[in-house]
């Protein structure tokens, strides 16, 4: 409980750095090392990581890849491409294992290491906007909301 405590006293004002006074550029690299984190975590807590240690490294590049796919914009040929080899190297890994990994696991690692980032980069989005200034605190208040009821 401490650690988290600790956690969120350093994460928060580095946070509010990161949105408001860093340049545009930082806001894709602190999303890149969360979706990785991000993706470590769930990959950890669901056990796949004891399963296939390479499997779980290459989710965990694809994730730090996506944010920077989001905000070079309209260069999505090559996301589609790196997509495609990720998809295929997934199948080999699994042919390799002797299909001890399974399906739903490398379902499951795909669909964690391109939506978490994909939907985090969302802020990359809102800071390009008008208003973003007034965007960006709307998805922490209503996430703090649905913890109060």
């Amino acid at each position: 409980m401490l650690t988290r405590v600790a956690v969120a006293l350093v994460g928060l004002p580095v946070l509010l750095y990161v949105i408001y006074g860093a340049p545009a550029w930082a806001i894709p690299t602190a999303l890149s090392a969360l979706s990785a984190m991000g993706v470590y975590e769930a990959l950890w807590s669901t056990g796949f990581l004891k399963c296939s240690p390479r499997v779980v490294a290459y989710s965990i590049l694809v994730s730090a890849a996506v944010p920077f796919w989001v905000y070079a914009g309209s260069h999505a040929h090559y996301a589609q491409l790196v997509l495609l080899i990720y998809v295929i190297v997934l199948f080999a890994e699994n042919i390799a294992s002797g299909n001890t990994i399974g399906l739903g696991r490398l379902g499951g690692g795909f669909l964690l290491a391109l939506f978490v980032p994909y939907f985090l980069s969302a802020f990359v989005h809102l800071r390009g906007m008008e208003n973003w200034r007034f965007y960006v605190i709307f998805p922490f208040v209503t996430a703090f909301l649905s913890d109060i009821f």
